[in-house]
Formats: C-alpha cells, sequence, structure tokens
C-alpha cells in the first residue's frame, strides 16, 4: 500500500494540472479566440499571402546581390562566419555597409540555406515586424481595434515593401522597421525606448537621420524629456563594438557613414527628386554643386521645422505628428543630393500610415509612394529603358511633399493652443 502511495499523487497532481489548463483555456484562451476569430482568420490569411508572395520572388537575382551581397556573403562564409567579419570590408568588393548588417549577414553563413534565399529572407522577417508596428501605430492613432488589421494587411502587401525586400534583396526595411518602432512609442510619450530603436535604426542606415526633425521637435515641445536622446548613442556604441573587437577598425565600426559620403559623385542616383531637373539643366561641377546643396539641404530642412518649434499647438495629437513624420520623410531625401531610388522607403511607410488615417485624402499618399514605386521598378525591371523621363516623375513627388507639408500646416492650426479669452481648438 505504501508503494502505492507516489503514484497516487502523481496521479493526483498530473489531473489537476489537467484542470488547470483546461481551466485558463476556458476562461481566458477560449473567449479570446471567439471574439477575435475573423480578425485571426484575417490576419492568418493575409500573411500566408504575404509570404507565398515573396517566396515566388525568391529566385530573382538583383545586381545588387550579384556585385554586393553574395561576395560579403561568400567573405564571411570562407572567413568563418562572424570571425570573417574584418575581412569583408577589404578585397574586389568591400563592404560599405553597418557592422549591425554584417552580423546578420554572418549569422546566416552558419545556416544550410541558398545564400540568396537567406539574404532575402533576413528582409522579409523585419517585412512582418515592421507590419506589426505599423498596425500598432495606426491603432495608436484611432483608438480602434480594426486599425491593427488595416495597417498589418497594408504594410505586408504594399508593392514597394515586398520588390525591396523579396525581388530586391535590400535591408532598407531594418532601419524603417526600428523608425516605426521608435515613433510608435514616441507617440505613447516613452522617452527611452523611443531613443533606443532610433539609436538601433542609425546603427543599420545613414537614412534614419530623416527622422531626426520629429525627435527635435518632440524635445522641444517636450513630448519626450530633453536628456531621453542620449539613450540613442547606448545602442549604437554597442553595434559597433563587437566588430571593433574583431579587429574592424574605428572607421568601419562607427564612421562607416564617412565612407559611404564620398563613394557617389551624382547628384541624384535615380531618385525622383529636386536633382533630376538641375542635373539636366547645371553645367556646374557636380561634387561642388552637391556640397553647397548638401548645406542648402540643411537650412531648407531648418527653414521647415521653425514654424514647428515656435507654434504653440497641443502635443497630443497622433495625426499631427503622423503628419510630421510623413512629410520630413519625404522632404529631405527630396532636397539632398547623393539620394538613390530606394531612399524614399521610409516616406512610403509613413505616408501610408498617414492615408490609413485620413483615407479621403490618399491622393497624398499616392503622390509620394507611386513615384518611389515607380523608380524601384524601373530599376529592378526596366533599366535601359525610358517609360517616363524621372523628371516628370519627379515632379509628381514634389507634389506629394507640398501636400504633406500642406496637411502638416492644417494639423498644426487645428491644434493651436488658445490665446487668453479664446476657446480652445477640438483636436484632430
Amino acid at each position: 500500500m505504501m508503494a502505492n502511495k507516489p503514484a497516487n499523487q502523481s496521479s493526483v497532481k498530473s489531473s489537476q494540472a489537467k484542470e488547470g489548463r483546461l481551466a485558463f483555456y476556458k476562461a481566458l484562451v477560449l473567449p479570446f479566440l471567439q471574439k477575435h476569430f475573423v480578425t485571426i482568420v484575417f490576419l492568418l490569411a493575409v500573411s500566408a499571402c504575404a509570404l507565398a508572395l515573396r517566396i515566388c520572388t525568391y529566385p530573382d537575382e538583383s545586381w545588387d546581390y550579384t556585385a554586393f551581397l553574395s561576395k560579403w556573403y561568400k567573405m564571411l562564409k570562407e572567413n568563418g562566419g562572424f570571425r570573417g567579419i574584418p575581412k569583408a570590408y577589404e578585397g574586389s568588393a568591400p563592404s560599405d555597409y553597418c557592422p549591425s548588417y554584417l552580423y546578420l549577414l554572418a549569422f546566416i553563413t552558419y545556416l544550410p540555406v541558398n545564400p540568396l534565399y537567406a539574404i532575402k529572407t533576413v528582409s522579409v522577417v523585419f517585412d512582418f515586424v515592421l507590419a506589426v508596428f505599423v498596425g500598432l501605430t495606426v491603432r495608436q492613432a484611432s483608438k480602434k481595434e480594426m486599425g491593427f488589421s488595416l495597417g498589418y494587411a497594408c504594410a505586408l502587401l504594399l508593392p514597394n515593401v515586398f520588390l525591396n525586400s523579396a525581388v530586391w534583396g535590400q535591408c532598407d526595411v531594418i532601419y524603417t522597421c526600428f523608425i516605426v518602432i521608435s515613433f510608435y512609442y514616441l507617440l505613447k510619450g516613452k522617452g527611452i525606448p523611443s531613443m533606443v530603436f532610433f539609436g538601433l535604426a542609425f546603427s543599420f542606415k545613414l537614412q534614419a537621420i530623416f527622422f531626426l526633425p520629429v525627435i527635435v521637435v518632440a524635445v522641444w515641445k517636450k513630448k519626450i524629456e530633453w536628456q531621453t536622446p542620449a539613450f540613442a548613442i547606448i545602442p549604437y556604441f554597442l553595434m559597433g563594438l563587437p566588430a571593433l573587437m574583431m579587429g574592424v577598425s574605428v572607421i568601419h565600426a562607427y564612421g562607416i557613414y564617412f565612407v559611404q559620403m564620398g563613394e557617389y559623385a551624382d547628384l541624384t542616383l535615380n531618385a525622383p527628386n529636386l536633382y533630376t531637373w538641375i542635373a539636366e539643366l547645371s553645367e556646374a561641377n557636380t561634387a561642388d554643386l552637391a556640397r553647397g546643396m548638401t548645406f542648402g539641404a540643411i537650412g531648407m530642412t531648418g527653414i521647415a521645422l521653425l514654424p514647428l518649434l515656435q507654434s504653440k499647438y497641443r502635443a497630443d495629437c497622433d495625426d499631427l505628428w503622423i503628419a510630421m513624420a510623413a512629410f520630413f520623410a519625404a522632404f529631405i531625401p527630396f532636397v539632398l543630393p547623393h539620394m538613390h531610388e530606394r531612399y524614399f522607403y521610409m516616406a512610403d511607410i509613413f505616408a501610408l500610415i498617414f492615408v490609413l488615417r485620413n483615407p479621403k485624402k490618399w491622393y497624398v499618399g499616392a503622390a509620394c509612394i507611386l513615384p518611389s514605386l515607380f523608380v524601384v521598378m524601373k530599376y529592378l525591371y526596366f533599366t535601359h529603358q525610358e517609360i517616363i523621363k524621372l523628371a516628370i516623375v519627379a515632379v509628381v513627388m514634389l507634389g506629394g511633399v507640398c501636400m504633406l507639408g500642406a496637411e502638416l500646416f492644417k494639423a498644426v492650426q487645428s491644434n493651436l493652443l488658445p490665446q487668453e479669452g479664446e476657446e480652445p481648438t477640438q483636436v484632430r
């Protein structure tokens, strides 16, 4: 009888555990599934379609993959994965990407997967993370649960997104994903996580600075505390530290952006911006002109910032911040020289968020997203064909930038703080 006692106790405990799991399922899981069944089915269907769409394009090899990405992968593979990172900055096709991205490339060299598919999968994973936070941002601004599903689906199925990752094999989604996460936390007034993710974005791509004006305004308007931007330094420093310890030079670990700045002499590299017209009309030395126009672009950005810093308006209107982020994400690459066609990627995402919050103003987002999509498709599929002159495409993009600027102005005006004796304006 004594020998059966432990067995009986074990049986009782097992039965109690099963009852506990069943009670948990009935109390929490089952009601959740019943309440959100349609949403879950919709999200799973969208995810499956988005994944299938991307897998279908996996065999496509872009010029960037052949000329650069495959060579960096091979260099890392032949030199022991992570141990080969210093070698990736040498040779006939040295990397000009931050160590952060090379860590990801080094990781996938250990996997028994086709390198083309592995490289694309890295970006595709971030496609889904980006979609989640686009959905969360739309839900945060709309205060409606449906906003998440709409944002998630539109971000995953936007052609600009899957062309960049699954066809091109590029990684613009990574830094943009971190920027959107940073923006999401900024809307919630959580300065530290917002700045940490901004620092992560900057550790992948210099183009993260297109979001910097939004941070400046957020600090000035006390949306986040003035000391929180310092937290952006921490991830940037930490992401370069392993490479430095492996023997990568300081300039490549922390100053790779200075290397990138001297790589291209062209005023525009297929970007539909201001320089598509200047390049055709001007016969001046492009290096001197670009140098001067870089300072001019900084000055124009400063001028655009001034009214946002001087005006007294509510800082709790999410739609105002969305318009601001979309405007600067489009405006800065429009006025900066040496821009590639894919540098409007962040503008595509914020323009999408803007449209999801303002569906009747779909044409504002379309004027930014469609020119960006056109130049990407031209690069990938119609390199040697001039279907529409780039100068005309740039006119459409200019229209999009101007309309976003007008929408930002309207958002500020509708959220102005009342003067003494005035009635408060209603938050949009």
